[in-house]
């Protein structure tokens, strides 16, 4: 397994296609939306601010407060009462943290513990409900992003393909592996191709690929072409005809099920 993933990403669409992704972006940072590709993505990437992978699928709010990838710790509510150390109050809810911070009554630590033991697995039993996995390593791996840990894209640019397609264009580094949970989510939400060339750091194995969607069914999966298995990057960052390469090729992949 590699350290990281370095990945290039293109998503190519009809331009309301495009537009829907990108203002769904925004509205999750809070951000006005736009009627216009262009003026959409100098708002959702041009303010200064980070953009993320969670930008676009931001993580659910029972996954955030309570760190159920962790066990129990009963100590927990002593520790911010006499600590008070950032590392610790991060890895609990809020509330309990502006409840204990320099509380010495030895009753109401007691008292405030079960009350957080309850909760925790209160947050355990409805992230199971729910999403069929506890805690927000699971839920990043399995479920959201395909990799442990958000991340920044470093750089992005929106143009238009050779076909006439806008088409936006994401570099970003991932923890392990690239974001494949990710990538097939934004294919099937918003109905776009989506693109992947990655380079895993380890043995600098590269890979591209395509997610492949099936309109009847919930199959969603990355295709991996075999004809640009171990390629260099285009010299000119001319993503747009190096995937255009790729699909000439026309490869079967009924029997190929192998994935970097």
């Amino acid at each position: 397994m590699s350290n990281y993933s370095n990945n290039t990403i293109v998503i190519k669409g009809d331009e309301k296609k495009l537009l829907a992704f990108i203002n769904e972006g925004l509205k999750n940072a809070g951000l006005e939306t736009s009627n216009d590709l262009k003026e959409a993505y100098i708002r959702l990437f041009d303010n200064g601010k980070k953009v993320t992978l969670t930008t676009f699928r931001p993580m659910p709010e029972t996954f955030r407060e309570f760190d159920t990838t962790n066990s129990y710790n009963p100590n927990l509510v002593e520790h911010i009462a006499t600590n008070n150390k950032r590392s610790v109050c991060e890895t609990i809810h809020p509330a309990y943290v502006d409840e204990m911070k320099g509380c010495t009554d030895k009753e109401k630590i007691k008292e405030v513990q079960e009350r957080y033991r309850i909760d925790f697995e209160n947050a355990k039993f409805t992230q199971r409900q729910m999403y069929g996995v506890v805690g927000w390593y699971d839920y990043n791996v399995n479920i959201a992003l395909g990799t442990k840990w958000d991340t920044d894209f470093d750089t992005s640019s929106l143009g238009t393909s050779n076909n006439g397609q806008k088409m936006l264009t994401l570099t970003c580094s991932t923890a392990w592996r690239y974001p494949d949970c990710w990538l097939k989510y934004v294919a099937k939400a918003f109905d776009l191709d989506v693109f992947i060339f990655a380079i895993e750091e380890s043995d600098d194995y590269h890979g591209c690929g395509y997610v492949e969607t099936n309109d009847y069914s919930e199959d969603c999966h990355i295709e991996w072409s075999d004809f640009a298995r171990n390629t260099e990057e285009p010299e000119d960052d001319d993503w747009d005809s190096f995937f255009e390469e790729i699909d000439r090729e026309n490869i079967d992949y009924e029997n190929n099920d192998s994935e970097i």
